[in-house]
């Protein structure tokens, strides 16, 4: 098949993907930017003067810059690791771990809505791929039960899932890891900067009651910018150093990013305010989720995304044209982000956003629905 005949399949099957520029003038209920940082000015004021100098290279040839171990120092000490390393993006991070720390003989085990970045690294490491149903610890447990003895265990899950909101039952996790020895890969990417104490992300509070526990965190969600950074202990930071392809053979992170995260990190810690004004709207918006009358299933869990399940994908896409009729950016979440017969509507919440928003967006899928 050739690539015109694939792209006239994604179109006959409403799965056809194309660029758009999202609308400053329109009700925002699309982009991860859940606590506005993306449209601060004060944030970044300072690293925008603090070089001009790129990256030259890699960051074991030469790339490596003060900025970019302060930075990583920094995020260690924030969220409680003992070590941090830097990464140009969320899809590298996991990229970069997942491809590594497993091979041949050894097995993960995953829920089944991970990210996609999370399959790929799997992939390329060659051990045992096994999934469990999504956010069900019981199925986790009896995949443990069954593959223990197999080689190393992995265990590679979101903390709050980017599709469906749902969120890890961190403390069960932490009773699976003290019974059955894993190493558990936690993608914070979506909780971290909105969920767990201070905001720090739902595994923060007990990173160090788990045996082999790799966090992987993200600044293009709530934090509002890009690049991505693993927590771990030395001896995986080392390890990743030297085995993780993804970061030994790519340019090092621009280091006006390692300097704008350190800002970020700093920002958020003396500033809660985004995040009061979206737990405040977060509790509205779930009190109108009672007066939807449709028969279609809309989440209400406490985070920032929720999801309106449709079914199909010419239907979601109908939708989505509603919405943005309406004023409203919502986007169409369609296969294979999702498994076929669970398209739907991405509804992500913001500090930003306003309780009129939310009236203008249940007023309209109760109309259309």
């Amino acid at each position: 098949m050739n690539y015109q005949d694939r792209l006239y399949q994604q179109k006959e099957k409403a799965l056809y993907r194309s660029l758009s520029l999202s609308d400053p003038s329109l009700v925002d209920l699309q982009s991860n930017d859940y606590l506005g940082y993306a449209r601060l000015m004060e944030v970044g004021k300072i690293a925008a003067h603090l070089t001009i100098k790129g990256a030259t290279g890699s960051r074991l040839i030469s790339g490596n810059n003060t900025q970019h171990e302060t930075t990583e120092k920094l995020l260690s000490q924030y969220f409680n690791a003992e070590g941090a390393l830097l990464f140009s993006s969320g899809y590298q991070a996991n990229l970069g771990v997942l491809s590594c720390i497993a091979h041949r003989g050894d097995v993960f085990i995953y829920d089944e809505y991970i990210h996609a970045s999370m399959h790929d690294g799997m992939r390329l490491s060659h051990a045992e791929r096994h999934s469990f149903r999504h956010n069900d610890l019981n199925d986790l447990e009896e995949k443990l039960k069954k593959h223990s003895g197999s080689g190393r265990i992995i265990v590679a899950v979101e903390s709050l899932y980017s599709m469906t909101g749902t969120v890890i039952d961190i403390d069960e996790l932490l009773v699976l890891n003290a019974k059955y020895d894993f190493t558990l890969v936690l993608d914070e990417a979506h909780a971290v900067g909105v969920s767990g104490r201070d905001y720090k992300g739902v595994g923060y509070e007990k990173a160090h009651e788990f045996q082999n526990l790799i966090r992987i965190i993200t600044f293009g969600k709530a934090f509002g910018y890009a690049g991505a950074a693993v927590l771990a202990t030395e001896l995986i930071r080392e390890y990743l150093i030297n085995f993780s392809r993804p970061f030994i053979y790519t340019t090092a992170i621009p280091i006006n990013d390692a300097a704008t995260i350190s800002q970020l990190i700093d920002y958020h810690s003396n500033n809660h305010k985004p995040n009061e004004e979206l737990d405040k709207l977060i509790k509205y918006y779930l009190s109108q989720v009672t007066s939807f009358n449709s028969n279609l299933t809309i989440t209400s869990n406490q985070g920032p995304v929720q999801f309106l399940t449709i079914g199909d994908a010419p239907t979601t896409i109908g939708l989505e044209k509603n919405l943005l009729f309406k004023g409203l950016q919502v986007k169409a979440i369609r296969p294979p982000t999702v498994p076929a017969g669970h398209a739907g509507l991405r509804i992500s919440l913001h500090a930003y956003n306003t309780s009129e928003e939310f009236d203008i967006l249940f007023k309209t899928l109760n109309n259309v629905s």
